[in-house]
């Protein structure tokens, strides 16, 4: 049997995502195929989906993004991040919920390699495989990756 390993973003708590891997995983093993997810959530993209959301995390994000993170402006900034994860608070116990029913849903249908929170980790020891596909249109999104 040929070894095909996907990349996407496969944990995200989106419908539209979490259908997209499943799919290609199924379709992949109804054709012969052994199929495995490659199961890298670096932090940027695990950080925007936390029940409760870091704001230095955001502060730093926020800083990349505008890239203006010199004197009072980064302080202004900081401010922002503070008040923006105090905001999305009162949402945690919905996006809690949402994380562990999602969590569960793909640890039973989706088999996964090992975990990779970096690109470097991913990099320096990729899983072993025949074929390799890219399973998400989102993965070559500049503003998702990060700039990667």
């Amino acid at each position: 049997m040929k070894k095909v390993s996907i990349i996407t973003f496969h944990f995200v708590n989106n419908c539209g995502a979490v259908l997209q891997c499943l799919a290609t995983n199924e379709y992949l093993k109804e054709n012969g195929f052994d199929v495995k997810t490659i199961d890298y959530r670096p932090g940027y993209l695990r950080a925007s989906y936390d029940a409760f959301p870091n704001p230095l995390y955001n502060w730093k994000a926020r800083m990349r993004a505008t890239g203006d993170n010199k004197g009072f402006r980064k302080y202004l900034h900081l401010v922002k991040a503070i008040i923006y994860s105090l905001r999305q608070w009162k949402f945690a116990p919905y996006k809690y919920r949402q994380n562990v029913a999602f969590n569960s849903y793909l640890n039973r249908k989706v088999i996964t390699t090992r975990r990779y929170n970096t690109q470097i980790s991913l990099m320096k020891d990729p899983p072993e495989s025949e074929f390799y596909i890219c399973g998400s249109d989102q993965i070559w999104n500049k503003d998702i990756t990060n700039h990667v």
